[in-house]
């Protein structure tokens, strides 16, 4: 049995640093600027190259990951781009309410579906 836990425990480790690889690489390669969000659109070109450099967004890509997962770790989900806030504060603040959506589509537990469908 407890060679079962650590087998699965092992599983899952694996599967959540494959999967915020996969997010974290997606999000850096999709098209367009995090600076062109956070700064204004007519903002001069040294003022986005400032925006990346305090950022970190000028360093190289698996930099970014490793300073990324050790904030992480650390509890720090960086800042909102749009707002400037933590995603802390973010979601203690407006988490709550997926949270109650979520419990309640979970106890569910699916019979909602089927009755919507017959």
């Amino acid at each position: 049995m407890l060679q079962y836990l650590a087998r699965r425990s092992a599983y899952m480790l694996l599967i959540l640093l494959l999967s915020s690889v996969g997010v974290f690489y997606s999000l850096r390669f999709a098209p367009g600027d995090p600076s062109g969000v956070a700064v204004s659109a007519f903002a001069r070109e040294e003022v986005r190259e400032e925006y990346r450099r305090r950022s970190g967004l000028d360093q190289p890509i698996y930099k970014q990951y490793f300073v990324y997962m050790g904030n992480l770790f650390q509890g720090d989900l960086g800042a909102s781009l749009i707002t400037g806030k933590g995603m802390g504060e973010l979601l203690k603040n407006h988490g709550k309410n997926s949270l109650i959506l979520g419990f309640a589509v979970r106890s569910c537990g699916g019979s909602c579906q089927q009755r919507s469908m017959a």
